[in-house]
């Protein structure tokens, strides 16, 4: 029996999928590459905090910088996340 997803706009071929629903979430995330996305985001975030720590100790920058960049990227997580699952990057493109 085929059941109509409309979440993910495809139908699901067997019944035991709809068994376990989180199976589906992950393999969609897996296929739209949200893991690697959200894993290079963190690298990315993790060397920009890095290159904030050296230049705020000799740039007269005030001390709440790094925690302002800090709060940015922690916003900005989610926000790319959603971007990562919208927008599918294929080797034809967007």
């Amino acid at each position: 029996m085929y059941y109509y997803s409309s979440i993910f706009g495809r139908l699901a071929c067997h019944k035991e999928a709809w068994d376990r629903p989180w199976d589906i979430v992950f393999t969609e995330l897996k296929r739209r590459n949200v893991y690697c996305v959200a894993a290079l985001y963190v690298i990315v975030s993790w060397l920009l905090l890095q290159a904030a720590d050296v230049f705020t100790s000799f740039l007269p920058l005030p001390d709440w910088t790094r925690g302002l960049i800090f709060l940015l990227l922690v916003i900005g997580f989610p926000v790319v996340l959603i971007f990562a699952w919208a927008f599918e990057l294929t080797p034809e493109g967007l």
